[in-house]
């Protein structure tokens, strides 16, 4: 199973934990595509995500709540 999460940008002001994340940053979905394999820790799995936004094979997270009803 692959978990991936996609969102709008809302802001510029982007806030996290600076001791547990190096960086952050929004990447368009086009420039993910220009990248080079060797800029991926683990190409395969980002091809399978672009393959997947790309033909709206994506499920909302209220997936996971009708399953914990379960």
């Amino acid at each position: 199973m692959i978990m991936y999460f996609l969102s709008n940008l809302l802001t510029d002001n982007l806030k996290y934990h600076k001791e547990e994340i190096l960086e952050t940053k929004w990447i368009d979905l086009n420039a993910i595509k220009e990248m080079k394999q060797e800029e991926f820790r683990s190409y395969p799995v980002i091809e399978k995500i672009i393959e997947n936004i790309e033909s709206r094979n994506l499920y909302s997270l209220d997936i996971f709540n009708k399953l914990s009803n379960i």
